[in-house]
């Protein structure tokens, strides 16, 4: 039981959607956020 393919319209609107370096951004920016709350969080219950 293999997967189908996914549809080419699929693959092409995904890409454009997402610009070049657009993963690695949002990694960042969501680590640049968790990293904010952990310290803010410790900072308060301190």
């Amino acid at each position: 039981m293999s997967l189908p393919p996914l549809p080419p319209e699929f693959i092409e609107r995904d890409e454009s959607r997402a610009p070049p370096g657009f993963g690695m951004l949002l990694a960042f920016a969501v680590s640049a956020v968790f990293w904010t709350v952990v310290l803010l969080a410790a900072t308060w219950l301190r």
